[in-house]
């Protein structure tokens, strides 16, 4: 128990009361968050949505063959079309981040104004991403990892469309005869051998 005395009054505060009013103060701040980024957590969880689709897709696609598919989708496009939104919301927390480092950034000490720009071009895309990491060198840890994922998420869609390969294979089938259908002869409709007909040659005395 703690004990402070205001001129001629004295309050008493438990250790109870200490620990209710620290878990309110908790509880608002993890409500301010959530207010303040919920459109880069909805778009995280998105994203992560988007794998997890695809790799049940690519639990159901493995060892079937092609026309054993039942969807009127084909699991490529599937795959491409779920990575291309799992990209596109991967990067809006991405960008969210970067932005909010910048002024981590410049509270630790003083910097120069130009890397707000800075930090403003890497939260656009791998461009800026890229000049990030010339520009902070070793300073700033956590904004050099996001610059990283920012420019290798440049890679996602091309290697998801190498996830799937649909390979030929040798099947041997039950039945030993085998029969093949084979053109012998071939008669066209636009040129037949009885209209034609070899002009004579005239002779004049």
């Amino acid at each position: 128990m703690s004990v402070k005395s205001v001129g001629a009054a004295t309050f008493d505060r438990s250790d109870s009361d200490i620990t209710l009013s620290q878990q309110r103060r908790d509880e608002t701040t993890w409500l301010a968050m959530l207010h303040n980024w919920w459109w880069e957590i909805g778009a995280a969880f998105v994203s992560a949505v988007c794998m997890g689709l695809i790799l049940v897709i690519l639990a159901l696609a493995d060892g079937i063959a092609l026309d054993a598919w039942k969807l009127p989708i084909q699991p490529n496009s599937l795959i491409s079309v779920f990575t291309t939104i799992g990209k596109s919301s991967l990067m809006v927390p991405l960008a969210g981040c970067l932005s909010q480092l910048a002024w981590q950034h410049f509270a630790s000490e003083p910097r120069s104004l130009d890397h707000i720009r800075v930090f403003d071009d890497a939260s656009r895309g791998p461009w800026g991403a890229m000049e990030l990491l010339v520009v902070i060198g070793k300073r700033g840890y956590l904004a050099r990892l996001l610059a990283i994922a920012t420019v290798l998420a440049l890679g996602i869609e091309p290697f998801a469309q190498q996830i799937l390969e649909f390979g030929n294979r040798d099947v041997q089938h039950a039945v030993k005869s085998v029969e093949i259908a084979a053109a012998t002869t071939y008669q066209s409709r636009a040129f037949r051998n009885d209209e034609l007909s070899v002009p004579r040659r005239h002779t004049g005395q």
